[in-house]
């Protein structure tokens, strides 16, 4: 069965990048919660995508690329990680 990562990553800089070295590109971003939010990086990287949360180590997700179904862009803040 599909399911989306329990994760939604709010792009709060989408074209403002902080890093692009080495074929890997680092936004800042925001993920929400049903309480709160927290704050890290989403990093597209040459073997997957990882977020680092700055806030909390637990938040912290890494999907390598084989793993996942779909990326969607959900909106212009939005972007959605199917696995």
């Amino acid at each position: 069965m599909k399911r989306f990562a329990n994760l939604l990553l709010m792009v709060t800089f989408f074209s403002g990048m902080l890093v692009a070295e080495e074929n890997s590109f680092t936004f800042s971003v925001k993920h929400d919660h049903f309480w709160g939010s927290g704050v890290g990086e989403l990093a597209f990287t040459t073997s997957g995508i990882a977020y680092r949360s700055e806030d909390d180590e637990k938040h912290a997700r890494e999907w390598a690329y084989e793993d996942i179904q779909e990326v969607k862009v959900a909106s212009p803040t939005e972007v959605e990680i199917l696995t």
